[in-house]
């Protein structure tokens, strides 16, 4: 007997007022998942489908190129965040430290293409005496 975990990824659509189905996350206790559909996850859990590269678009990052759209930025972003939220609940440090660093690239290239530099970490003012 074993548990499994299952999360699935919306979009909030600006079209309708219904979110869109567009991943899923699915966990045990020494694997995770993150496909297109339940089936491909449990395939991917069961071990009778390879995980996909991250260079082939799979997910999971891992130092590819990131498109240079700020929406499909924030949509990785999320995905990276919820990924690495459900490798943390399964105990899967390694995979979460993996999604943390993937999101914080996508976060730099957010802010290369918005203009907005990283933040700074500036010297507290002293407290007056």
């Amino acid at each position: 007997d074993s548990i499994i975990y299952v999360e699935p990824i919306y979009l909030r659509s600006t079209q309708s007022s219904f979110p869109e189905f567009k991943r899923v996350i699915l966990a045990d206790q020494t694997r995770i998942a993150f496909a297109e559909t339940i089936d491909e996850g449990l395939r991917q859990l069961l071990g009778e489908t390879q995980v996909p590269d991250p260079g082939d678009g799979g997910g999971g990052g891992g130092g590819g190129e990131l498109p240079d759209d700020v929406s499909q930025l924030i949509t990785l972003a999320q995905e990276q965040y919820d990924a690495a939220q459900a490798a943390l609940n399964a105990g899967d440090l390694g995979a979460y430290q993996d999604a943390v660093d993937e999101l914080g690239r996508i976060l730099d290239a957010i802010a290369e293409l918005t203009g907005n530099p990283e933040p700074s970490v500036a010297p507290s003012a002293s407290p007056a005496t």
